[in-house]
């Protein structure tokens, strides 16, 4: 669990890098993918 976690915040890095958006926009973009684990990664930005 915690792999999976530090593995999603490496994708939430390249894709800030990546669309130039805030750790909220991101999340708001793939929330219907893995809404438990985003909002668990963004509460931790």
């Amino acid at each position: 669990m915690r792999q999976a976690l530090r593995h999603m915040d490496k994708c939430f890095q390249k894709i800030r890098q990546t669309l130039q958006m805030d750790s909220f926009s991101v999340l708001v973009v793939h929330q219907g993918l893995f809404s438990n684990d985003i909002n668990i990664i963004a509460t931790g930005v």
